[in-house]
């Protein structure tokens, strides 16, 4: 089969795609990984899984709690220019006549973001870190350590299910229609 104009066009925007979904699941697994441990209970101080797992002090409460608020407002705004990005990324590769320096343009933009939002997270949870006791920062590194091996939150046990079996979170097949006496 000849490789046709058209049919390179589809391959390139295929590409694009792939590579702008790949950037936005990598930006969701570093909000994800911030959410699962700062948005938790964001409600009531000083709690959330790892919160709970290093029994802070009402001072250390207090002081990760205001680190927390900084955090989630910062995050906040990046996941708001991130989704922007995107969109404008979608409307590069949707017109009738893609520019591709313009699409290779923000990819590049997409990514420095991602990027940002990584090292943000790592910098949030070192700062926790230097607020704990030795005995705080066993627990601390055990509970981060868990969560990076296992690939981020929704992950084994967390997430549920069999996902590799195409299994929800309850066994159930996922995409199965329930059927009333049928």
């Amino acid at each position: 089969m000849a490789f046709s104009p058209s049919r390179g066009k589809l391959v390139f925007l295929a590409l694009i795609a792939s590579l702008a979904f790949n950037a936005g699941v990598g930006a969701t697994f570093g909000v994800r990984t911030y959410k699962q441990y700062a948005d938790r209970d964001c409600d009531r101080p000083g709690k959330g899984k790892l919160f709970d797992a290093l029994n802070l002090t009402e001072a250390q409460t207090v002081h990760v709690d205001e680190m927390r608020q900084e955090m989630r407002q910062e995050m906040r705004e990046l996941r708001t220019s991130f989704k922007d990005e995107n969109r404008a990324l979608a409307e590069l590769m949707t017109a009738d006549d893609p520019d591709r320096a313009a699409i290779d343009a923000r990819i590049q933009v997409l990514g420095l973001m991602h990027q940002r939002m990584q090292v943000k997270l790592v910098e949030h949870f070192l700062d926790i870190k230097a607020v704990l006791e030795p005995d705080q920062i066993e627990a601390f590194n055990e509970t981060i350590a868990r969560v990076l091996s296992h690939g981020g939150p929704g992950r084994g046990r967390h997430g549920g299910g069999d996902r590799s079996r195409g299994k929800g979170p309850r066994g159930e097949r996922r995409g199965a229609v329930e059927r009333n006496g049928d």
